[in-house]
């Protein structure tokens, strides 16, 4: 993987080929090459940490090319 090439995020790519965001996630969460990151352990009064996704353009292409047979 190219630490250079481009990235998207769950929103980008849900804007970019017209599907719910939900989608997106449920069609990238277990394929390879996706960047996941952790964020800060939850602070009181909040429920949950988030994660950040990330992308790579190399993976949404390979996904996308798949998904449109």
């Amino acid at each position: 993987m190219n630490i250079e090439q481009e990235h998207y995020t769950i929103r980008e790519l849900a804007a970019m080929w017209r599907l719910s965001y939900s989608t997106i996630k449920r069609m990238f969460q277990s394929e390879p090459g996706v960047l996941k990151m952790r964020g800060a352990p939850p602070v009181k009064g909040h429920r949950r940490n988030y994660t950040s996704w990330r992308i790579p353009r190399e993976v949404a292409e390979r996904v996308y090319r798949r998904s449109s047979v």
